[in-house]
């Protein structure tokens, strides 16, 4: 799984690599790895890109604080972050985010660091392949804007209905968030992999 930015181009990051506690997962975009020396690193790391994002779990109090803190002490290694804050889209495009005040306390420290800022995005199945879940792009497009975040990241890794129909509604959702964010000067991101439908980037790269 290998989220990308979408802002009028594509950029495709690097790896990730799992861990416990309150990162989820570590994304890397860049020719740094943590405050590993890059002359130590075996020549797959080395990419050339100049930003490195994070992924934090942020569900509680709890993990947030650990999150800002962590950020903070590593604040040298990183230049953004993704989050996992329980925003998500069910069915007829119905959005479920926390209040404003609760992302406010998510988003605010880390902003407050200078680091780039974006949310994950969970969608239901269903809602893609009804069509319904592009209803919910107004609605994202506008939170997004107003808690001050760079950008959204789309995690959906569907496991059934492997077809092109359903990488075709997919990728139309893509767009039209894309384009709603866009008018915000808000950037779009989409977890891909090597399996499922996530395998159509020429498709994906279209929107």
């Amino acid at each position: 799984m290998t989220p990308h930015l979408a802002h009028g181009g594509w950029a495709v990051t690097a790896c990730i690599l799992w861990l416990a506690g309150p990162i989820t997962l570590l994304l890397v975009a860049g020719d740094i790895i943590s405050d590993v020396p890059t002359q130590s690193m075996p020549m797959p790391f080395l990419i050339p890109s100049n930003t490195v994002h994070w992924w934090l779990q942020t569900h509680t109090p709890a993990y947030t604080t650990q999150a800002v803190a962590l950020a903070r002490a590593h604040r040298n290694s990183l230049t953004g972050v993704y989050m996992y804050a329980g925003v998500s889209v069910g069915a007829n495009g119905s959005v479920t985010a926390p209040s404003d005040a609760t992302l406010a306390s998510k988003i605010h420290p880390l902003r407050a660091l200078n680091l780039t800022v974006g949310v994950a995005v969970g969608v239901l199945q269903d809602a893609i392949v009804d069509g319904t879940a592009t209803h919910a792009a107004p609605t994202l497009a506008a939170m997004a804007a107003r808690n001050g975040l760079t950008s959204l990241m789309v995690d959906y890794e569907p496991s059934t209905d492997i077809t092109s129909e359903h990488a075709r509604r997919y990728a139309h959702f893509i767009e039209t968030l894309a384009a709603a964010l866009h008018e915000r000067d808000v950037q779009l991101g989409m977890c891909v992999s090597s399996w499922g439908i996530l395998t159509n980037f020429s498709l994906y790269a279209a929107t």
